[in-house]
Order: structure tokens, then C-alpha cells, then sequence
């Protein structure tokens, strides 16, 4: 049998293949461009990418950005399909850089083509520099740097490195994000079918992924768990409060906390937690218990190693 073909936000070029490759590279037989976060969680769902017979066994998309949030298509989607489950993550540091088919003088730029998160994320630079170009987003960068390359207008787009090395893009600044910029990527794969790997390539994963930091007197990696619960009683005073308590009293620190809106009933939400620590330690273990006694909808997402410092 083949090895497991793994998904990843397409097209080729973007943030998300340089994340598949460091998260899966090491033992996915291929990857593979999907250009819809809905389509590729979809499609690992099922096990096969809507309207192709393309196989997919796992798959990495964004799940957070350290500039612009938290990606809702990611959670809506994932929290539709109860077969999948996070199995990984990876803390990517992201290098947005200024691109054009040619060298050429920045006040000389008429368009600015990006994702619009990697305009959001270099908007400061943008209007410092580029103040008289127009702005166009389009589906992502690296879709950008392809349409100015093949253009003979005076264009530039915003993008990742390994982009423009893949379109022969010449390079005119490096580095035009406004901060320190880390987006968190996740390894999604099905509950029923979790992906084979050979232990020497188990363990490249997990030490990729696995923290340096350790818990006091704890020699194993640091896990993470992410969770989500909604609930009928959310329209009480301290109905939240209850719930989180749960944590709080058993001394389980909450790294983040989301909300999403619920799907057609306005002023309700779904909530979604990380929380440190594996699912299977028995004061997450009790807190989520007592969690699916005040809230409906509670779901252990995936249990995992924290990732190691931005890479």
C-alpha cells in the first residue's frame, strides 16, 4: 500500500506548504494543494477532496495568527466533522516578503496583489512606502506572486519566500510584516483511520513538534488539549464563569479561549479552549467531566504536543 497523502492550503508556494512539509514531510508519501480550507478539512472527512478522486489522509491548515486571529473557517469546519481530531502542531514564524516580475523602484509600484491577511499583516509598511498603489487581494499569496510575474504592468505582490523562488520573482524587501509574525498550524487526521508511520519517522514528528519546555518534575513533553462545548444555559449570568471554573478550581491553565458564533441563532456561541496538559491527566480528565454536566456539545478536538519555539 502507498504512504498517506497529506493536504495542505494551496496552491503551491504558500505559508501552509512550507508548514505541511515540516509537519508531514518527513513521512507523507505526497502533498497535496487544496485552495479551500472548507474543502480540504471536507475532504479528509470523507477521504477523498470534493468532485476528484484525489485520496487525502491528513491534513495541515491554520488554525491561528498571532496578527490577525484565530481562522474561523478552520474551526467552523473542523468542529462539523466529529471523525477528525488535531494530532499536531507547528508554530511557524512568517517572513512576508515585497515582490515583482522585475526589479524596480518602489514609487514606481502602481498595484499590490496579497491575501488579505498578508496585507493586514504588512498594512504599516504599505502605507509608509506604497502610499499612491492600489491594493487588490486576492486567494493567496502565492497566487499573487503568479499574477505579477506573468504581468508586464509595473505590479508587486506580498508573499512568502519560497513563492517567489517557485515563480522567479525578484525580491525587493525582505521582511515588510509590521511585527513578529507567527501563525500556529495544526495536523488534522481521522479518528478512525490515524495515518502509519514508521517509528524513526513517529519520532521525527514528535520532536518537531514537542516543546523544550517541560512541566516542573515532568519528563515527558508538554501536550496541549483543545476542546469545545456551547451550551443552552449561555443566556444565564455566569453560565461562562461555571464552565471555566471547572479548570480554574483543578488548577488547569487555559492557554486561549475562542468564541464562534452558532450557525443560523444569533447572540449564541461555541467555545473552544486549549488548555495545557493531555487529555488523559486525570485533572483535565475531571474538569471536563464535570464541564459535560453545565455545557451540551463537549468534544475533545485533539490532544498533542506543544510546538516548539516559531521555527
Amino acid at each position: 500500500m502507498s504512504g498517506p497523502v497529506v493536504g495542505f492550503l494551496g496552491p503551491a508556494g504558500t505559508f501552509s506548504e512550507v508548514a505541511a512539509g515540516r509537519l508531514a514531510g518527513p513521512w507523507a508519501e505526497e502533498l497535496v494543494p487544496v485552495e479551500s480550507i472548507v474543502n480540504l478539512i471536507q475532504g479528509l472527512a470523507e477521504g477523498t477532496i470534493h468532485g476528484s478522486d484525489q485520496r487525502i489522509d491528513a491534513a495541515v491548515v491554520p488554525i491561528e495568527n498571532s496578527t490577525e486571529g484565530s481562522v474561523g473557517a478552520t474551526l467552523d469546519t473542523l468542529v462539523e466533522h466529529e471523525n477528525l481530531v488535531i494530532t499536531a502542531e507547528l508554530d511557524l514564524r512568517i517572513e512576508q516578503l515585497l515582490v515583482a516580475r522585475r526589479a524596480i523602484e518602489l514609487a514606481d509600484i502602481e498595484q499590490i496583489y496579497s491575501h488579505p491577511q498578508g496585507l493586514a499583516q504588512t498594512s504599516r509598511f504599505v502605507a509608509e512606502h506604497l502610499p499612491k498603489a492600489g491594493v487588490v487581494p486576492v486567494s493567496s499569496t502565492s497566487r499573487s506572486i503568479e499574477l505579477v510575474v506573468a504581468s508586464d504592468e509595473p505590479w508587486a505582490a506580498i508573499g512568502s519566500r519560497r513563492a517567489a523562488e517557485l515563480y522567479g520573482a525578484v525580491i525587493l524587501r525582505d521582511d515588510v510584516q509590521e511585527q513578529v509574525n507567527v501563525t500556529r498550524f495544526v495536523l488534522i487526521e481521522r479518528r478512525d483511520a490515524p495515518v502509519e508511520r514508521a517509528a524513526a519517522e513517529a519520532e521525527a514528528i514528535v520532536a518537531a513538534a514537542a516543546s523544550p519546555q517541560r512541566r516542573a518534575g515532568d519528563a515527558e513533553r508538554a501536550m496541549k488539549t483543545t476542546v469545545v462545548f456551547q451550551g443552552d444555559g449561555d443566556g444565564s449570568p455566569g453560565w461562562l464563569v461555571r464552565c471555566l471554573s471547572e479548570f480554574a478550581f483543578r488548577s488547569v491553565n487555559l492557554t486561549k479561549i475562542e468564541s464562534r458564533p452558532l450557525r443560523g441563532q444569533l447572540g449564541h456561541y461555541r467555545f473552544f479552549i486549549d488548555l495545557e496538559g493531555a487529555a488523559t491527566d486525570p485533572d483535565p480528565v475531571e474538569a471536563i467531566t464535570r464541564l459535560s454536566g453545565i455545557a451540551s456539545g463537549v468534544r475533545i478536538l485533539g490532544s498533542y504536543p506543544v510546538s516548539a519555539d516559531p521555527v
